[in-house]
C-alpha cells in the first residue's frame, strides 16, 4: 500500500484485514494504516478528539473523521 495506489475505498477496505492480522483495535490500525498512505493526514488528526487510534470498534469513531478523510483523501502531500 502506497500512496500512489490506495484508494480511500480500498484503505478502508483494508482497515479490518490489519487490525485482525495484528490483533490490534480498529481505531489502531485506522490510524497506523494512515500514517503509512497519508502521513499528512494522520498528523492533522493526532492527538485531538478525530484521532482514532485508542478507539476499539469502528462505530465508535466520529463521522467527522471521516469526513475528513474523504474530503481531503484525493490532495496532494506537500512537505
Amino acid at each position: 500500500m502506497t500512496y500512489d495506489t490506495i484508494t480511500y475505498d480500498k484503505f478502508l477496505a483494508a482497515v479490518p484485514h490489519a487490525a485482525a492480522e495484528r490483533d490490534w483495535r480498529y481505531g489502531q490500525a485506522l490510524f497506523n494504516l494512515l500514517c503509512r498512505v497519508r502521513p499528512h493526514l494522520a498528523e492533522k488528526v493526532r492527538a485531538t478528539p478525530l484521532d482514532p487510534f485508542y478507539v476499539e470498534r469502528q462505530y465508535d469513531i466520529p463521522a467527522e473523521f471521516f469526513e475528513l478523510l474523504a474530503s481531503e483523501w484525493d490532495f496532494p502531500y506537500e512537505d
